[in-house]
């Protein structure tokens, strides 16, 4: 009898030992899940802007996809919010990432948009891929915005903005002012 109940008190210490193991892998997986959680959040986006924003540069696939993107009808609301009117392309990762890229980095107000225009007037040396993404979008935007002027003053403001932005990128593409 007494054998059976040492069996019993070492079977019982070995389950409370699984049992705190169990609940230690149980909390190291918690944190190894919210570290995954974390380390997907920061990795969502392979090819990243500095401070971990998406980017719209990558391989050429991803530039066929950022094309059909642009060709299913996405445009810019006025507010700024970028819109793609085709659902199944809207939903696309990489359409996600380009309106969080439009509605978040890409300046749309004409106060941001000058102060891009001056700060791409006095640099030197070629655009890094974050400055050139910001340019060349906010190029689309304003030729949009052109577009969709409703006075010819308004008209007139886009005009000079699209042209100064034209000319940064043919400048850096070119090295040619």
């Amino acid at each position: 009898m007494a054998g059976w109940v040492e069996r019993e008190e070492r079977r019982g210490e070995e389950r409370r030992g699984e049992e705190r193991r169990g609940e230690e892998e149980r909390r190291g997986e918690e944190r190894r899940g919210e570290e995954r959680r974390g380390t997907e959040h920061r990795n969502t986006h392979k090819n990243t802007l500095y401070n971990g924003r998406p980017s719209a540069g990558g391989s050429p696939y991803m530039s066929l996809v950022l094309l059909k993107i642009m060709l299913s009808g996405a445009h810019f609301q006025d507010s700024g919010v970028f819109f793609v009117e085709d659902a199944e392309v809207a939903s696309l990762r990489r359409a996600r990432d380009l309106k969080f890229i439009c509605e978040k980095i890409i300046p749309w107000k004409p106060a941001e948009i000058l102060r891009l225009i001056y700060n791409l007037s006095n640099q030197m040396g070629p655009l890094h891929q974050d400055d050139f993404e910001r340019t060349l979008l906010t190029l689309v935007y304003t030729a949009q915005q052109v577009i969709n002027s409703t006075s010819e003053h308004q008209r007139y403001m886009w005009k000079g903005s699209f042209v100064s932005l034209y000319k940064a990128i043919k400048q850096d593409l070119t090295g040619i002012n």
